[in-house]
């Protein structure tokens, strides 16, 4: 669970003056579908080139999912002995194909590193699963660094395809230094979320507010990155600003604080239920991969501000924010994906501030009058309705635990705690303007 342990405290924080008010509105990104990605070379047999044993594999502790204020862990790295190079190129028109397998026996889902070397420039990524299922697709820039994690493909193989439209790489030019092995797998069909979570296809008997939150939950992205040898998950929101279309994501600062984490991001967009019953996910949700750079990340607020190196799908909505500061008793919405389910919705009211053991600045302390968040949540927006509008407020840190295991669906007398975007928004001021 993403609990915190709690030191309450009155006072405003002295460390910031209080912020001047300052909102920015919703804006879309519009132009045509992407047409679905294909291999460049359909008739290869991939080769194996990375087959890892299940018996070489030691699932991690179940409680590593739960550590408190930490992001929801959902597998592990799994690191070669030794690089398997790219070997073998073949001519095809435009340039040159390498085609292979990785797998990882028993894995729920599969991300593959590859290393660049001297090779001619960047190359284009397609992966798919061993499902057969859909092809991801991303570039492989060496400006990016020389370690780069392709897109996740669910089952326990992923065939790799690289295209070099230059001149015919070397045999050092890519290598496979690692897997990601997927121990859970929250993209699979299931409910992972408790039962008390509201999927975003339910409506709230508020036609202005659902209106609302048709439009903010494409704001929302499932947020997967690798660090320290783990694959975890959050949620993120993607923010208007007067550089728009420029792809700021912002997230919770114990999710994603540092450089190389930030390059493994991949982004999950309009993944949801088809409907209030669940049903099943939506097929037109989109994976972009590429990683992503901080911009500014604070540890007091626990709040990060990302920019992706790729480009959000057409169809998501920058959002609208607001940085004054939020008074006790207003109510908010949340838009998470809590267990790494499909979007869900809650909604709460503020009830007070509250001081982390720690942390020099106060959070807003949310109690839920419906649904709740979860694992997966951090990093997860909270809005304010402002003329027929979703506002981002604040930033998922983490919950009280006033028993033990913190917020679930039979414990619900804990509050949520989020990161004030009021004390966040002045200092991520200088990036996000012209």
């Amino acid at each position: 669970m993403i609990s915190r342990l709690l030191a309450v405290l009155a006072f405003a924080s002295p460390l910031f003056a209080a912020a001047q008010v300052m909102e920015m509105p919703s804006r879309a990104l519009e132009g045509s579908i992407a047409t679905p990605a294909t291999f460049r070379a359909p008739a290869f047999v991939p080769v194996d080139l990375v087959a890892l044993r299940a018996a070489q594999h030691q699932k991690s502790a179940s409680a590593a999912n739960e550590t408190p204020g930490a992001p929801l862990r959902i597998g592990d790295v799994r690191a070669l002995t030794k690089a398997a190079q790219v070997a073998t190129w073949t001519r095809v028109p435009g340039g040159y194909v390498a085609k292979f397998r990785t797998s990882s026996e028993s894995a729920l889902g599969i991300r593959t590193q590859l290393v660049l070397g001297t090779g001619p420039g960047s190359f284009e990524v397609r992966v798919q699963g061993g499902d057969r299922g859909r092809i991801e697709s991303m570039t492989l820039d060496p400006a990016l660094g020389n370690e780069q994690w392709t897109p996740w493909t669910e089952g326990d193989a992923q065939v790799v395809e690289l295209f070099s439209a230059v001149v015919e790489p070397s045999a050092g030019a890519v290598s496979v230094g690692a897997v990601l092995h997927f121990t859970d797998s929250p993209f699979v069909t299931k409910a992972a979320a408790g039962t008390c979570t509201v999927p975003t296809m339910c409506g709230t008997n508020d036609a202005l507010l659902d209106a609302a939150i048709l439009e903010r939950k494409k704001s929302i992205a499932k947020l997967t990155f690798i660090e320290n040898g783990g694959g975890f998950l959050c949620t993120g929101t993607l923010l208007n600003t007067e550089r728009f279309p420029a792809p700021f994501v912002i997230t919770a600062n114990h999710c994603i604080n540092n450089a190389a984490a930030a390059g493994t991001l991949s982004t999950f967009w309009f993944y949801e239920s088809t409907a209030c019953d669940l049903g099943v996910v939506n097929p037109s949700f989109v994976q972009v991969s590429g990683g992503s750079q901080i911009t500014f990340a604070n540890y007091n607020v626990d709040s990060t501000l990302l920019r992706m190196n790729g480009t959000p799908p057409v169809g998501a909505v920058y959002s609208a924010w607001n940085r004054a500061a939020v008074a006790n008793g207003a109510a908010f919405v949340s838009l998470s994906h809590p267990k790494g389910d499909t979007a869900r919705l809650a909604l709460g009211t503020l009830s007070q501030q509250y001081r982390i053991d720690g942390r020099p600045i106060d959070m807003y302390g949310v109690r839920f009058t419906r649904g709740i968040i979860q694992g997966g949540s951090s990093g997860s927006g909270l809005f304010t309705l402002a003329n027929g509008s979703l506002q981002l407020r604040g930033v998922l840190s983490g919950t009280t635990i006033r028993h033990a295991g913190g917020m679930s669906c039979t414990n619900l007398d804990e509050e949520a705690l989020y990161g004030r975007f009021d004390m966040f928004e002045p200092e991520i001021d200088q990036y996000i303007r012209n």
